[in-house]
């Protein structure tokens, strides 16, 4: 049974995923990704949809509004629920519930998602985000950073996927977290339940990158960040940057610097779509995650009904780890694989360059709880390459870095 594990106190609380709700319909690890929701989190968001009840008139019940960038404004996002989702074996179970929930009144049409009067839009910036979200006074003739759009669109929920660009711009404008923090207030001030998204991967080492910089340097303190923005105020997490690390990273997901490559039109949630082989998008999983984030909210908060999470003790569950030493290398490293409880005998071990190229592929390890490799890197040119581990199924992945 895939499950969705969370660490607390030293004892692991874990949320069914297979058959439970519209989880457990997909061949892939999809749902190891899925939101945690916690108890506290759960009578956060209650609390706070105590708030937008009191709105009058009535806000947009179901209502999702998403922030973001090109990622989130280019039209595989939300407004694939414009169209059936298919690919996956419970398919009809999904249609009926976002046809009845975050998809009906045309809230997925284009014109009703997509763009700075929605939230989201190429190019833009954190700040962008707030002055969305906020009330701050824009120049009347800038007609895309609108302003107060949550009065406009009513949602109920608001996603945030936003700092792609501002790690780019890190040179003048970097991610800030306290920045990110004020649209998260104005959302909670109207009791719009914020679902936080780390930023997805970005690949510096491509040529439309165009910086000196390591990406990585901005990245990851600020995807720490925002996952401690959640934990701290008990709100939903989506983190796909994790997804997307465990999927190959980068140079394998993404046609350029920060855009990913497509599958279908993001509402395929088959197999090669999510994650197994095939045309994998982290499009196709943001949608996935926040349906599923979706249901869930609905479930637990807006019907209240009773959360009950299954308690077992740390010791009982493996939930599989891959470690790299010493990372950065410059001559060897050795990589370490424990995978999860119950996998099979074959381990498979391939590196890639950031190009997605094999440069070493480890096959039929040895036995035992935890298997070992050394990986020389003697020949590599210095850069960033991807460790990935296949067994039983699942796929882990973890990023190194080669340097002289």
């Amino acid at each position: 049974m895939k499950s969705i594990i969370a660490l607390v106190f030293g004892l692991i609380f874990i949320v069914p995923c297979r058959g439970d709700g519209l989880r457990g319909g997909s061949g892939t690890d999809i749902d190891n990704y899925c939101v945690v929701f916690t108890q506290a989190i759960i009578d956060n968001l209650r609390t706070l949809h105590t708030v937008w009840k009191q709105h009058s008139p009535s806000w947009n019940k179901y209502r999702l509004v998403t922030c973001g960038d090109s990622n989130t404004q280019g039209p595989y996002i939300l407004q694939a629920f414009t169209m059936p989702i298919t690919g996956i074996s419970n398919a009809a179970a999904m249609n009926a519930f976002k046809d009845s929930t975050l998809a009906q009144n045309g809230w997925c049409v284009d014109t009703n998602c997509k763009g700075g009067w929605h939230c989201n839009g190429a190019g833009e910036l954190i700040s962008s985000v707030v002055r969305w979200v906020t009330d701050w006074v824009v120049n009347p003739a800038d007609t895309i950073h609108a302003n107060d759009i949550l009065a406009k669109d009513k949602p109920m929920i608001g996603s945030i996927m936003i700092g792609t660009n501002n790690v780019r711009v890190a040179d003048w404008d970097p991610p800030d977290s306290a920045q990110y923090a004020i649209a998260v207030n104005k959302m909670i001030a109207e009791g719009v339940m914020p679902i936080i998204i780390t930023v997805p991967d970005i690949n510096g080492a491509s040529p439309t990158w165009g910086k000196t910089f390591s990406s990585d340097s901005f990245l990851l303190p600020f995807n720490d960040q925002l996952r401690a923005m959640a934990r701290d105020r008990n709100l939903p997490l989506l983190d796909i940057y994790q997804w997307m690390a465990d999927h190959g990273g980068a140079a394998e997901l993404l046609v350029d610097w920060a855009h990913g490559r497509t599958c279908g039109n993001g509402g395929n949630f088959s197999d090669s779509c999510l994650g197994v082989t095939g045309r994998m998008s982290f499009y196709n999983a943001v949608n996935y995650l926040l349906l599923n984030a979706t249901y869930d909210i609905v479930r637990y908060v807006v019907n209240e009904e009773p959360f009950t999470p299954v308690q077992t003790s740390a010791t009982s569950v493996m939930s599989g780890s891959i470690m790299v030493s010493p990372n950065p290398l410059s001559k060897t490293a050795t990589i370490t694989v424990h995978p999860v409880l119950g996998a099979d005998k074959s381990v498979f071990v391939k590196i890639y360059d950031s190009k997605g190229r094999v440069v070493k592929l480890f096959q039929n390890s040895p036995q035992g709880p935890s298997r070992t490799y050394v990986f020389d890197a003697s020949q590599c040119t210095p850069g960033i390459y991807f460790v990935k581990a296949y067994f039983a199924g699942h796929v882990m992945s973890k990023k190194l870095a080669v340097i002289r």
